[in-house]
């Protein structure tokens, strides 16, 4: 639980790479409003801050799920 949820955090450079990393982060477009997705990268960078937002919380879940599961055995 704990690598998925680094791999959850990671989601965005595991996709793009650090390069593509560094220009998305250069290059915004600010003119979309709502929720339309025109293509699949727009669909990709929202599924890429729902992942980045939820990874921490379900490694730090299954911390302590492992550490509390040793003080049972």
């Amino acid at each position: 639980m704990v690598f998925a949820g680094a791999m959850m955090s990671a989601r965005r450079f595991v996709r793009l790479g650090v390069r593509g990393v560094m220009y998305e982060s250069r290059n915004e477009d600010w003119g979309l409003a709502g929720d339309t997705y025109e293509d699949e990268a727009d669909r990709n960078s929202d599924l890429d801050l729902v992942a980045a937002s939820s990874g921490p919380r379900m490694a730090i879940v299954g911390t302590f799920i492992a550490s509390f599961g040793d003080l049972i055995g």
